[in-house]
């Protein structure tokens, strides 16, 4: 299957709002249940930040109240300088829904619905679903859309929700049911949209495709925003430091005396170490003939925060 030719769908936006998606102590609940808990945020212009959190956190509640499909109970928000649900946000919107459903119609006339839905003018309608179907990778542009393979309806969605230029993008796990070389060309198509000047706003599961992309994060557990920031941010240094030596004996004496464990590579030595030890550690090293190569701080990574957030929250909870 081909890669995206992103030319032909993405043209230079403008940076005519302040803000593309904004949320203001945005509350939801469902009866007594109360999903959202006042969810406050925005999203720049020009910038991919992912939505993550776990599954009933209240990620897809937010991104239906962003679109227009459910009504805040509490709170305000806007999407490209119009209140959540104005139709004249909409119109600059891509939108790709968690589970997409389309009718019984083939993959060409499924794009050229969304984009008469999107008011895709008719002078320009022919043209742009013709650019999105040279683009996006659909085996069968003739075939039902609902006989589609999950992954061949994933680029359909997809190509829905690029086939009015939008300013902005709101994805609901857009690597959903993709193979790796897919994800992979999903991933260069968030990043040319931004090089472009959209705004991408995606939640996801795929915490390694979040840390590569993403210039922010928003964390959303039980209703409310628990961290937010860059990356650089969130995944904060640890306590430990990988150290790279290389013209070490190869006699495991000074191990059993630093009580370390080395991992060897083509005749580099690496060890994971504390702060306390790094001294030591590399003292020892130095005076046992090794060469310091490198020495580097480990930093947490999302997945480690995702764990973290979520397990603080539980023993909140029980006690």
């Amino acid at each position: 299957m081909g890669a995206f030719s992103f030319s032909r769908i993405l043209q230079k936006g403008p940076a005519s709002v302040q803000t593309a998606l904004e949320f203001r102590d945005v509350h939801k609940a469902f009866g007594q249940k109360e999903v959202l808990r006042g969810v406050s945020f925005s999203v720049n212009p020009g910038e991919i930040v992912g939505f993550l959190g776990p599954n009933g956190s209240g990620k897809t509640t937010a991104i239906s109240i962003a679109v227009g499909l459910l009504h805040a109970s509490k709170g305000q928000g806007s999407m490209l300088g119009h209140a959540f649900g104005d139709p004249a946000g909409r119109v600059r919107l891509g939108y790709l829904p968690d589970n997409p459903v389309f009718f019984s119609h083939s993959a060409t006339d499924a794009i050229r619905f969304a984009a008469k839905l999107q008011g895709v003018p008719s002078r320009e309608l022919r043209e742009r679903v013709a650019s999105v179907i040279k683009a996006v990778p659909i085996a069968s542009t003739k075939q039902q859309a609902r006989r589609l393979s999950r992954g061949q309806q994933q680029y359909l969605a997809l190509a829905q929700a690029l086939v009015n230029d939008p300013q902005l993008l709101i994805l609901d796990e857009p690597t959903s049911a993709l193979d790796p070389s897919a994800v992979m060309q999903v991933r260069e198509l968030l990043k040319a949209a931004r090089d472009n000047g959209k705004s991408i706003f995606f939640s996801s599961h795929q915490l390694t495709e979040v840390e590569r992309i993403c210039d922010r994060v928003l964390f959303l557990h039980e209703g409310r925003i628990a961290r937010q920031g860059t990356l650089q941010e969130l995944t904060e240094s640890t306590d430990t430091f990988v150290l790279s030596f290389r013209g070490l004996p190869a006699s495991a004496a000074v191990w059993r005396h630093l009580d370390l464990a080395p991992a060897t590579s083509a005749g580099i030595v690496t060890v994971t170490v504390t702060h306390a030890n790094v001294r030591p550690v590399i003292e020892t090293l130095w005076a046992a003939g090794g060469e310091l190569l490198e020495l580097t701080q480990q930093r947490q990574s999302l997945e480690n925060l995702f764990q973290r957030l979520a397990s603080t929250s539980k023993t909140e909870n029980q006690s």
